[in-house]
């Protein structure tokens, strides 16, 4: 499964617009990801155009495993009852 969405973030670039659509939030966010907030990195998980006046183009996949991974973070505050339960349910698979 990682080894498709591996060989899909080569190909899937998009422009800002449909970008964000298909990530569920506003074009405005998703650039102040990129130019603010610093959670989209240039030349990994956005590129400009070819030309001065192209739009922004947006790998999506890339750009989704980023803001999952920061909303994770956001929404998991640390505590040692989490902590607990996340090592308890590790530890079950073995």
């Amino acid at each position: 499964m990682v080894t498709a969405m591996t060989t899909s973030t080569e190909t899937r670039w998009l422009p800002t617009g449909q970008a964000a659509r298909e990530l569920g939030i506003s074009p405005d966010s998703l650039k102040r990801y990129a130019d603010r907030d610093e959670v989209l990195v240039l030349g990994e998980h956005w590129r400009h155009g070819v030309h001065s006046n192209s739009p922004r183009v947006w790998n999506l996949p890339l750009c989704l495993q980023a803001l999952n991974r920061r909303g994770r973070l956001q929404r998991r505050q640390p505590s040692p009852l989490r902590i607990a339960a996340a090592s308890g349910s590790d530890s079950s698979h073995s």
